[in-house]
């Protein structure tokens, strides 16, 4: 900049004050010819000057910007790549050449690399990818899974669970024992790995006055979904008469459990679910004629009308509601509303009409911007909609085009990751994942065999898991880095689960003396110093 300044202004300034300098002393001992040529290489030498000065200072913009002049003569600009890992201290190969150890910051030519890390005891990590110009590029979630996992029983089952499920915040596994009495869970912390200590695990049978049915026919439990308070789990209880209820089961206090079907009369085929992930808040739909209602069970009488002729639909904190319905749609489609605070409607565009009423619906917030995905079940593209209510105003007809369609082929599920950057897609094992933040999206098959009805969910921010023929599995985000972890009985019913800090990965197993087990396995090398002292006996 000041180079540029030099060459505009002060430059012009200084050479007419020389040339000036120059006529007076010099001007009336020179022919008149001499004087013209005088004047003529006075400007050419200025101009040359000038040139030579605002090619210095482009060049040093460029410089300034990460570009590096190569052996040719041509210009290259460099990146940014951060790298870290855990555990930290990690060895960083950027093309098989050894740079550093994590954290580390690499200032790089534009690009294709093949990164590695890799660690004593520890499995390498692998990722390729590409480096823009001026692009900063952050690796600083790869998580490196010991060559040898070990593990340890912390409680053993005289009877294998129907099913587990953990909290949102990964501190509780809860699971629902074969007890013909009473409807009894275990629930472990995962903050204790401990050996059958009674510390970190306990029994809790549910208060029978919150739950239909008599013992031996207490039917099944399931789970729905779990509070935000990590304390309430929302369940489905069916009798073999095919009579229901919803329940929270109170994991804290358990004679605090209630029965929400009980308590807010709720009918036969209302299905509820949380509303705004709080325990006493619920939404409640009628499949019949698809109302919409919000109930509170700290206060009974309350009931609102969200919306009417809902056939599916997906509610974000307490004021947002993404939904589907039939109403003013042509047979070939189903309208696709949001409803936000008590009146603001605004249209996407319509989905292909699912004959069996199949939609997959979520809301989640990256980065400062809203992005709504829906999708019917015989579709072949996920629709991605970025910041749609502010395009129109509310109750305006337009219908809101998609921002992006991610393809694949009858989806069966889509779910955000834990930080909301990733979108991620399946049917079976395909998988298209788009990427908030570069904008991309990844395509993908696992050379696995998974149903239709498993689904594949998120590990943390980036990793996503599975059981694959009795082994726990994850893998990243665009499909690389697959690692098989511990062995498990099977998905849907059970999955992989992990302390707050990953340093766990759970699973229930089957042993060979036919008794169920819940295994710790550890995701840290523990390196045990030794120190031996020799010395004399007095």
């Amino acid at each position: 900049l000041f180079l540029l300044l030099y060459a505009t202004f002060f430059l012009p300034l200084l050479c007419k004050s020389t040339l000036n300098r120059v006529k007076i002393v010099f001007m009336d001992f020179l022919t008149p010819e001499e004087k013209r040529w005088r004047t003529v290489r006075f400007i050419v030498g200025y101009i040359l000057i000038t040139i030579a000065v605002l090619l210095a200072t482009f060049i040093s913009v460029l410089l300034v910007q990460g570009y590096k002049i190569g052996n040719g003569g041509s210009f290259s600009q460099k990146g940014l790549v951060n790298v870290g890992s855990q555990p930290v201290s990690a060895e960083v190969f950027l093309d098989n050449q050894k740079v550093d150890n994590t954290p580390s910051r690499l200032d790089i030519n534009e690009g294709e690399y093949s990164l590695r890390l890799q660690a004593n005891d520890y499995r390498p990590w692998n990722k390729k990818f590409k480096l823009d110009g001026g692009a900063v590029r952050y690796f600083t979630y790869p998580k490196l899974i010991p060559i040898e996992i070990k593990q340890q029983p912390v409680v053993t089952f005289t009877s294998q669970p129907s099913w587990a499920s953990s909290s949102p915040d990964r501190h509780w596994v809860v699971a629902k024992l074969d007890a013909t009495d009473s409807p009894t869970f275990n629930v472990y912390d995962t903050t204790r790995v401990k050996p059958d200590s009674g510390v970190n695990n306990q029994n809790i049978a549910l208060p029978l006055a919150s739950v239909i049915g008599a013992p031996g026919v207490y039917g099944s439990f399931e789970p729905v979904e779990w509070a935000d308070d990590n304390k309430h789990l929302l369940l489905l209880q069916t009798l073999p008469t095919g009579e229901k209820a919803y329940i929270i089961f109170n994991r804290d206090k358990p004679e605090e459990s209630q029965n929400v079907t009980k308590l807010l009369s709720l009918t036969p085929n209302q299905v509820i679910s949380l509303r705004d992930k709080k325990y006493n808040k619920f939404l409640a739909h009628s499949a019949d004629n698809g109302l919409l209602i919000a109930r509170d069970s700290k206060d009974i009488s309350f009931s609102a009308t969200i919306a009417e002729g809902v056939v599916a639909f997906k509610a974000y904190a307490n004021d947002l509601i993404l939904y589907v319905t039939y109403n003013e749609a042509s047979p070939s489609e189903a309208n696709l509303l949001v409803k936000q605070g008590d009146k603001d409607v605004y249209r996407l565009q319509p989905l292909l009409r699912d004959p069996t009423n199949f939609y997959l619906l979520d809301i989640a917030k990256y980065d400062g911007d809203w992005f709504y995905v829906a999708a019917s079940g015989n579709d072949r593209r996920v629709r991605l909609f970025i910041n749609p209510l502010s395009r129109v105003t509310a109750g305006s007809l337009v219908k809101i085009r998609p921002t992006q369609s991610i393809p694949i082929e009858n989806p069966k599920f889509i779910s955000f990751s834990d930080n909301a950057r990733f979108i991620a897609t399946q049917s079976g094992n395909r998988f298209a994942v788009y990427d908030g933040e570069l904008k991309t999206t990844y395509r993908y098959s696992l050379n696995k065999v998974i149903t239709d009805d498993q689904e594949v969910t998120w590990m943390d921010g980036h990793r996503l898991k599975y059981v694959d023929n009795g082994s726990a599995t994850i893998f990243e985000f665009d499909g690389t880095n697959e690692q098989q972890l511990i062995s498990s009985l099977p998905n849907n019913a059970f999955n992989a689960y992990f302390d707050r800090g990953y340093e766990y990965v759970f699973t229930y197993q089957l042993g060979s003396d036919g008794k169920t087990t819940l295994q710790a396995g550890s995701l840290v090398v523990q390196n045990i110093l030794l120190i031996i002292y020799i010395g004399s006996v007095i």
